[in-house]
């Protein structure tokens, strides 16, 4: 019985010979393999990359790098999908920064022979590029070096916007201007954007506009970025057909070196302007356009900033407050354009405030047409909503910290803060702190003549917040007299506090021309700041109409007046299963109509009553766009038909 064991024990050994006799004569071709070319499976892998496979690469890389995990063709792979597929930076930086020490653990510092040197150029390259869109300028910066220490040519310009950000303008712009005088249009384009890029983070606009326009000029208008770039210069300094030219010229321009669409700029311009069919369609191409996966984390969350936006000037306050979140949970990665991470949280900040603080006043505006019981709700949920904006605006101060980023965000078009929000920023930071950043921009500013009836709107609501009526009016003035037609939802702002401030100092001329200013562009004004209408209201004859009328006394979108001065009138007509309530102006022009159909449908007659009054209210106070009327082209050049309700759920039906 012990022999058994002894022969076990003595085949053992033979075994364990023929074994590793097998496993070195089968080992001997994979280490035959030269890493840096790869077997046969790197080399497909190579292939799949170089057709821009990347979901296939993926698979590929993981089956290699499970078998063999130093292999360098196999983690590069990885590297580039994680950066150009799925946009996860951290990963690619550290299969990146694993690929680096692995290449010089290897083949030396700085690696020896060809094959080596050009993986190694190749890692720093897209080393670089990470760190960049990470915004860790000091390492970008550190990665460049590293590359122009051992390689040739050198990248020198790419440390132009490193540089820029790190406020080393000096150096960014010896390097920018060195590259506009090269042989090769991509440096040159590239030299052009730094410096127009290096005027417009020193917040000198007019220098940054004319080095903008000469740069466009000498490239012929053919660069993307620098038509894009130029006309964001061109918002600075107030020339907005300027802006709107270059914008849509960057769309078709031949070199294609814009990472985003123009969209969103254009967006801003119909936005202002309140031409809101134009915003619309310009948001869906945008979103049509869709940003590549590798800069989603760049660009998407600027492009629901836009639309939070929208929504806001459409009255669309809860969809607005719903997005806004969103953008603040999920904020773009900021490094590809020139703004800090700080300011842009900021300004979402400030879109979120905006949006809670409307949302609250649509909720006691619905409050006001029902009865007590039904109206706690609404009550309790605006009281929610006030408390929510009063934590974002202490967030907003701690965010703004130094007063020059406030100095900044006030002047108009200097940072990404739409100037139709510079009355909310106002609000936010406070009466002090803001009239000590207009006195300084009214005496630093290079375009002071320019800026002054922005600085007067600002003015303006300051005063309303202090109860001062007669200063009000008189800032508001002033400001229409000077703001650019352009600025139509400024001026909407600005002709809400005018109107009301004249009602209550009995200039009733005045509030009459205010107010039909103001339901003529942008009633969504009234709404916002919480200013309501006077009229008279009259109803046809039925038992309806008439408790429909007593229930709209309380409204606290209208002011019942008696004074035939003012001229508006809420007439409310009862059409057998139907209530049509119309807002007329003093020349009898019809504002808005609302009909509600079908009444009989609803339970009892508060339910009918709530129905009319909130319809009223939603097309009242509410801009009117109806693109059924009219055609509209697109910015591809389609026509565009459909209500600007339909078009707007196109929008939304994607952000599902």
């Amino acid at each position: 019985m012990m022999s058994r064991p002894s022969i076990r024990v003595a085949l053992l050994p033979a075994c364990a010979l023929t074994l590793a006799a097998v496993a070195l004569w089968t080992a001997r071709p994979e280490a035959a393999v030269d890493p840096l070319v790869g077997d046969a499976e790197e080399r497909a892998l190579l292939a799949t990359l170089d057709k821009e496979k990347l979901i296939r690469a993926r698979e590929q890389a993981d089956k290699i790098l499970r078998k063999r995990p130093r292999s360098i063709i196999g983690r590069y792979a990885l590297a580039q999908v994680f950066h150009e597929e799925e946009g996860n930076l951290p990963r690619a930086l550290y299969h990146l920064r694993q690929l680096d020490a692995q290449l010089m653990s290897l083949y030396g510092d700085p690696p020896k022979g060809s094959k080596a040197r050009s993986w190694h150029r190749k890692v720093l390259i897209r080393l670089e590029a990470v760190l960049g869109e990470m915004d860790r300028r000091k390492e970008q910066l550190a990665a460049l070096a590293r590359y122009d220490a051992h390689y040739e040519p050198k990248l020198e310009r790419l440390k132009v916007w490193p540089l820029m950000k790190l406020h080393r303008f000096d150096e960014a712009r010896k390097i920018a201007e060195k590259a506009t005088l090269s042989e090769n249009l991509n440096i040159r384009i590239a030299g052009y954007n730094g410096l127009l890029s290096i005027e417009f983070e020193r917040e000198k606009p007019e220098r940054c506009f004319r080095v903008a326009m000469r740069a466009v000029n000498a490239t012929a208008e053919r660069s993307c970025i620098l038509d894009m770039n130029t006309a964001e210069a061109a918002f600075a300094v107030f020339r907005f057909s300027e802006a709107e030219r270059l914008a849509l010229k960057s769309i078709q321009a031949p070199i294609k070196d814009c990472p985003s669409s123009a969209h969103p700029y254009l967006a801003n311009l119909y936005l202002l302007r309140a031409d809101f069919q134009r915003a619309i369609a310009a948001v869906k191409q945008a979103r049509k356009q869709g940003v590549s996966r590798r800069l989603r984390q760049q660009f998407e969350m600027g492009l629901n900033a836009w639309l939070t936006r929208l929504l806001y000037t459409l009255g669309r306050f809860k969809e607005s407050v719903k997005l806004s979140k969103r953008v603040l949970r999920r904020p773009d990665r900021v490094g590809m354009i020139s703004y800090s991470k700080e300011l842009m949280e900021t300004i979402y900040t400030v879109d979120h405030y905006g949006a809670l603080t409307a949302w609250g006043q649509r909720l006691r505006e619905q409050a006001s047409a029902r009865s007590a019981l039904d109206a706690l709700p609404l009550w309790a949920r605006a009281q929610k909503l006030e408390i929510s904006a009063w934590a974002v605006r202490r967030k907003v101060a701690r965010l703004l910290g130094q007063e020059r980023t406030l100095r900044s965000l006030l002047r108009p078009y200097l940072k990404p803060l739409p100037s139709w929000q510079l009355l909310t920023m106002a609000e936010i930071a406070g009466a002090g702190v803001t009239r000590r950043a207009l006195a300084v921009l009214r005496h630093s500013d290079e375009m002071k003549a320019q800026i002054e009836p922005y600085l007067l709107a600002i003015e303006a609501s300051l005063a309303r917040r202090e109860g001062a009526r007669r200063e009000v009016l008189a800032l508001a003035r002033r400001a229409l007299t000077s703001l650019p037609k352009d600025e139509a939802l400024l001026r909407g702002h600005v002709q809400a506090l005018a109107a009301e401030a004249a009602l209550a100092l009995g200039e009733a001329k005045a509030a009459r021309h205010y107010f039909d200013r103001v339901l003529h562009r942008w009633p969504t004004a009234l709404r916002i700041h919480g200013v309501r209408l006077p009229v008279r209201i009259e109803a046809t004859k039925g038992a309806l109409a008439k408790v429909v009328a007593e229930r709209l006394r309380g409204s606290r979108r209208l002011l019942t007046s008696a004074d035939k001065q003012l001229g508006f009138k809420v007439l409310i007509e009862a059409r057998g299963d139907a209530m049509r309530v119309c807002l007329n102006s003093p020349q009898g022009r019809r504002y808005a109509c609302s009909v509600t159909e079908k009444l009989k449908k609803l339970e009892d007659e508060d339910a009918r009553v709530v129905k009319v009054i909130d319809d009223f209210h939603e097309k009242a106070f509410a801009p009117l766009i109806d693109l059924t009327q009219q055609d509209i082209n697109s910015l591809d050049g389609s026509a565009v038909r459909g209500s600007a309700d339909q078009l707007l759920e196109d929008v939304l039906g994607k952000d599902k």
